[in-house]
């Protein structure tokens, strides 16, 4: 019982001390808890086992042997995440009263041996379901949030692409509108009646203006051939 008192206390203490004691060192704090937790199962198993021992199946040693079967339930259960200790903890709790069961050499010792060795298994089969199918929802959640972190970049990437395609529209629009302006400011006064000397310089006036946009035009169609994965390169032979 005095074993079983401080095992107890130096559980609580890990569990009240785990913001500041684990945040400083995760794995001391681990294996103080593993081994408080192998503790209790050590010393409440051998309580059961000497009360079994003393009085064999009288009313204490039975209610002791129920009250240990609902502990390791739930300590099974808070052992989800550790099925080592998990098993450690079940056989260290319930392995020592099957084996007085057993050794009592009477018909109510082997049916509460065997119920005993049934349990034993059937706790660890159950934290071993439990154990996969917490880590499995942990993988998926991992996986659930690497997604959505690809999809938050995939969504900004595209908006920055947005962007860059209504930057690139806005700077085309300017380019073709100066070499149109060109044009159509020269044909206005070619309208308006001029010299042949000057006729000759406004055509060449309005040819530059032409070719300027022909280049720019051209380069656009480059941008959405680049795009469209259409572009080809041409070989030309130049001076």
């Amino acid at each position: 019982l005095a074993g079983l008192v401080l095992t107890s206390g130096a559980r609580f203490v890990l569990g009240q001390r785990v913001a500041t004691r684990y945040a400083s060192s995760p794995t001391r704090w681990m294996r103080a808890y593993a081994l408080s937790a192998a503790g209790i199962g050590i010393v409440w198993g051998l309580l059961n086992a000497t009360l079994l021992a003393l009085a064999p199946f009288e009313w204490v040693s039975v209610l002791s042997s129920f009250a240990t079967a609902g502990v390791v339930a739930g300590g099974t259960v808070s052992l989800t995440t550790h099925p080592r200790l998990a098993r450690v903890y079940v056989v260290a709790m319930l392995l020592p009263s099957a084996l007085v069961c057993f050794a009592l050499a009477s018909l109510q010792g082997l049916v509460f041996g065997i119920l005993f060795a049934i349990y034993i298994v059937f706790m660890i089969a159950i934290n071993r379901q439990a154990s996969a199918e917490y880590w499995t929802a942990l993988r998926n959640t991992e996986l659930l949030e690497q997604r959505a972190a690809q999809l938050e970049v995939a969504r900004a990437t595209a908006e920055a692409a947005d962007r860059a395609k209504s930057r690139f529209v806005a700077t085309m629009s300017h380019e073709i509108r100066t070499p149109l302006n060109g044009v159509f400011g020269t044909l206005e006064l070619l309208r308006r009646g001029v010299g042949p000397a000057d006729q000759a310089r406004y055509l060449g006036a309005m040819e530059r203006s032409a070719h300027a946009l022909m280049t720019i035009i051209d380069d656009v169609l480059d941008f959405s051939k680049i795009e469209a994965g259409m572009l080809t390169l041409e070989r030309t032979a130049y001076a």
